[in-house]
């Protein structure tokens, strides 16, 4: 299962930042803390294992467990069908058309 997180608890998954490579990720930090426009899904809002982060008009991060099978097993569809759509909303391109 996957989850949209309340901006809130975003904070919630920088424990999952273990690498250097994380842990000073300019873009990924910005997103957690607010400063970036961003998206993140869980597989759990309490405590999540695993998380996608979604910086608007950037890049995705994926974060924790890669054994998750449960997240994995939905990822594809999040990223094919919300995470698109998202995306055209969030850059304006819906607006558009």
């Amino acid at each position: 299962m996957i989850v949209k997180m309340p901006k809130k608890n975003y904070y919630k998954i920088k424990r999952m930042l273990v690498s250097p490579q994380e842990k000073n990720e300019n873009v990924l930090n910005a997103v957690i803390s607010g400063m970036n426009q961003g998206v993140v899904y869980v597989d759990q809002i309490e405590e999540p294992r695993t998380a996608i982060v979604y910086a608007v008009g950037l890049e995705y991060f994926l974060l924790g467990d890669p054994e998750n099978e449960s997240f994995n097993s939905h990822l594809g569809d999040l990223i094919s069908v919300q995470l698109k759509q998202e995306s055209l909303e969030l850059c304006g391109l819906l607006r558009l058309f």
